[in-house]
């Protein structure tokens, strides 16, 4: 929706995300070497007793506290104490500085390390009746004060009135629901605030006759409620990602948003703000959209959101695990190439494939990371399904799609470079100015790009701009990527599981290709046109062998009209086996199916099975209870479980006269 507003909110929304990205991705890698050393202790005991001294910062003269020479002489022990100094500490000083820069103090202890509680029930069954009944008491007079400051910035707008500045910053506060996983993580915090303060300067929210038998709560932490923390390696992470996006937030809008009646008002000195004004003085964007919808998406975009809900989380995960791990689902990854051919060509796109690629790394893009889809509140369904990803290739194949697009596009706009310094007035060069005024570069933006291009500056950040908005053109990197209401509700993610990829590329045709079509000058329709062709073009180039590799190792017969239908009609997620299914159940079985998320398909398949296997209608090594297994397609070809179905889908093609383009060996 930015992007039809203008095209620079896009790219500023993009380089948002992608400026934390990158400075997360840049301190993560300087702190990886301690963590792995501490990941690495062998003696248990040292072990639990350094993660208890790490996550104990003392409020005087770090060289006097014993506790602080202990944990020195076990990080000299394990050769971690260089690291720590040299890396992990400035880490963390910077990270404060950076903040403090922005116009946010948040205190200062010399030995701080962040601490995250995992299992907030442990820690407060250990603090006792009195002191969660006194929590209870702090939650229920901080949720109140929030439904009032909310009701008097609303009376205010209502009248006309500017809401002070507190009411405003407290009205944006999370409502807690004690117990809840949609508040899980915001409980935890205030319970730290609530024992604790803000730790540096203390200031704890516990009642006076409770805090002597609290006392371990800013101290080292007990043996017994270690295991309710994070490790540091975890919570240093978490650390870094929150205070690196809270530094990018107040550059994007400021401190926070303000109101002038029922206006949004932006800080005119954040990034946003100057970019609304600039975009107003020249008659680029309505008042409305200035005033109204652009400060409306960017508070929406930014707002801390409820977490989702367990058991969709659960319910997505499952999904995941019994789609996506397989061997067959990692060639899926291919797929991509279309779309970086479109751009670069054939030729161009399988020089970088094949040729030295570039590392994310280089220009601070994290190739690692598959998908904002795949991001969990729960740590540990995350890493189950990053486990199944990596097992069985996939993460490493989309890591070389990215590493592809990357290096192909930086190939491509550095010819381009060189080209428009040797004539600015060619149609190369007019229609390379023409993409970036598309992608949201202002003409001096771009006069400082194309330079860093023909110098290949890596260290460029309008460069490392440049290729992580190409990158994000055709894949859902980051929130910024995903419709507003999944952005929103976090409990709608289960109804994009397996579909985010389509849904981006899918809105990147339409973007692109369909909206010039349909209303561009008579120029655009015939370029929008013949992209669309070039592009089904390879998608039938690139799914073709493809989709016949699949075929084989999963054991399926394959068919060259199924081949070519999947590939003109893969961009809108249709397939033959969808057309079958529209002539086998009507077009509204068919559409249902198609729109319901995944984990609800699944749901009702295996309740419609359980009905046939039970009856004898069906064997369970021929029913859908064997697709739901990690690496099935694997285990049908090993077993045979499928050679009956591909035998009398055989026949049933062979009537009506349809030959087979390939029969995997044993296939029938």
């Amino acid at each position: 929706m930015l992007n039809s507003i203008h095209p620079r909110l896009k790219r500023l929304v993009r380089d948002y995300y992608g400026a934390i990205q990158g400075r997360v991705l840049n301190y993560q890698t300087r702190t990886a070497p301690f963590f792995k050393k501490y990941r690495g202790i062998k003696n248990e005991k040292d072990k639990r007793r350094l993660k208890q001294l790490l996550l104990y910062s003392p409020p005087g003269d770090p060289e006097a506290d014993p506790l602080i020479q202990e944990q020195n002489k076990l990080l000299r022990k394990y050769d971690m104490l260089n690291d720590y100094n040299l890396e992990v500490r400035p880490v963390l000083d910077e990270l404060r500085a950076n903040l403090e820069a922005e116009g946010v103090d948040i205190g200062y202890l010399p030995e701080y390390m962040p601490r995250r509680i995992k299992d907030l029930d442990k820690v407060k069954n250990r603090s006792g009746n009195e002191l969660n009944e006194a929590f209870e008491n702090y939650i229920d007079e901080r949720n109140k004060k929030i439904e009032k400051a909310r009701l008097d910035v609303l009376e205010d707008q209502l009248n006309g009135r500017t809401p002070t500045e507190a009411n405003l910053k407290l009205a944006g506060e999370v409502v807690i629901e004690i117990g809840s996983d949609r508040t899980a993580a915001f409980e935890a915090q205030q319970w730290d605030v609530f024992t604790m303060g803000t730790k540096t300067r203390g200031g704890s929210k516990i009642p006076g006759n409770l805090k002597e038998r609290t006392a371990y709560l800013d101290d080292v932490i007990p043996d017994d409620l270690l295991d309710a923390y994070e490790d540091p390696s975890v919570a240093m992470e978490n650390y870094i990602f929150n205070i690196v996006s809270a530094t990018e937030n107040v550059k994007l809008v400021g401190r926070r948003f303000t109101t002038e009646g029922d206006k949004i008002k932006v800080p005119v000195a954040s990034e946003l703000g100057k970019l609304i004004q600039e975009l107003r003085a020249n008659g680029e964007i309505s008042n409305e959209n200035a005033d109204y919808t652009v400060p409306d998406i960017f508070r929406m975009i930014l707002t801390a959101q409820q977490g989702e809900r367990i058991y969709l989380q659960i319910a997505r995960t499952f999904g995941y695990g019994t789609l996506l791990v397989e061997f067959t689902s990692t060639l899926s990854q291919l797929y991509d190439l279309p779309f970086i051919m479109l751009d670069n060509g054939v030729l161009g796109t399988a020089g970088a494939m094949f040729g030295q690629r570039l590392k994310g790394e280089d220009f601070g893009i994290d190739t690692q990371q598959v998908s904002a889809e795949f991001s969990s509140d729960n740590r540990a369904l995350e890493k189950a399904v990053r486990l199944g990803l990596k097992a069985t290739g996939f993460t490493k194949l989309d890591q070389i799609m990215k590493e592809t697009n990357l290096t192909a596009n930086y190939n491509r706009y550095r010819k381009l470079s060189r080209g428009y310094y040797k004539d600015r007035n060619s149609s190369n060069s007019k229609k390379f100015v023409a993409e970036l005024t598309a992608m949201g570069y202002s003409e001096q933006e771009q006069v400082k790009l194309i330079a860093d291009l023909k110098e290949g500056n890596r260290n460029s950040a309008y460069i490392r701009s440049l290729l992580f908005n190409k990158l994000a053109e055709t894949q859902p990197l980051t929130q910024a990527e995903m419709a507003l209401g999944i952005v929103n509700n976090p409990n709608l993610r289960l109804f994009v599981a397996m579909k985010s990829f389509m849904i981006k590329q899918l809105n990147f045709v339409k973007d692109r290709m369909l909206v010039n079509m349909a209303r561009g000058t008579k120029a655009q329709r015939i370029k929008a046109s013949k992209d669309l062709a070039l592009l089904l073009t390879f998608m039938v180039m690139a799914g073709f062998p493809v989709d016949a590799l699949k075929d084989f190792l999963a054991g399926r017969i394959g068919y060259m009209s199924d081949y070519l239908f999947n590939g003109i009609f893969r961009i809108a997620g249709v397939s033959r086996y969808t057309a079958f299914q529209i002539r086998k159940e009507g077009a509204g079985e068919a559409l249902l199916d198609f729109t319901l998320p995944v984990a609800v398909q699944q749901f009702t398949d295996i309740l419609g099975e359980v009905g046939r296997v039970t009856s004898g209608e069906r064997a369970i090594t021929e029913s859908k209870f064997v697709t739901l297994l990690p690496f099935s397609d694997v285990i049908n070809r090993i077993f045979g479980f499928r050679k009956e179905r591909e035998r009398r889908e055989y026949m049933r093609r062979a009537r009506e006269g349809e030959r087979p383009f390939l029969v995997p060996p044993g296939a029938i």
